[in-house]
């Protein structure tokens, strides 16, 4: 089909519409966890778009690294797939993801606070695609970045 483009922003801008950003990212955790192949050696996928930033690391037998750390834009996520995937079959899946705009959809207006409430990092997602036991026998650490 010729003639079709996308006319649409880089970022979406609704101020505090909480049920379009949760659609917005069960939607977007569907396609990242369509790019799991829980079959393949330890994977490592990237994608940094203007609108989206995410990682993507798996971890099956014979991968040479269980300890990961996922980064998108600043933000780590560090998890231990390996002891993860003794719980599924010997594989284990992390996500990390930033869709751009998204701290218009959830905003800090849904924080009841007396003060003023100010948002200084990006929104982030972490998902465990295609991984069916989610109990983690050691911690998963973040780091996040301050916009300001």
């Amino acid at each position: 089909m010729s003639g079709i483009h996308s006319k649409s922003s880089k970022t979406v801008i609704n101020d505090g519409d909480a049920d379009t950003g949760n659609v917005m990212l069960d939607i977007s955790e569907g396609l990242a966890s369509s790019l799991v192949d829980p079959s393949k050696t330890g994977t490592n996928k990237t994608i940094n778009t203007p609108a989206v930033e995410l990682n993507i690391q798996t971890f099956s037998p014979g991968s040479s690294n269980g300890s990961n750390v996922l980064s998108v834009r600043g933000i780590n996520m560090a998890v231990n797939l390996e002891a993860l995937a003794k719980d599924n079959n010997g594989s284990a899946a992390a996500a990390v993801l930033i869709l751009s705009g998204m701290e218009g959809l959830l905003s800090d207006r849904f924080f009841k606070t007396e003060n003023q409430t100010v948002m200084n990092s990006d929104i982030i997602t972490a998902f465990l695609p295609k991984t069916n036991h989610s109990n983690f026998s050691q911690p998963v650490n973040f780091t996040i970045q301050h916009k300001k």
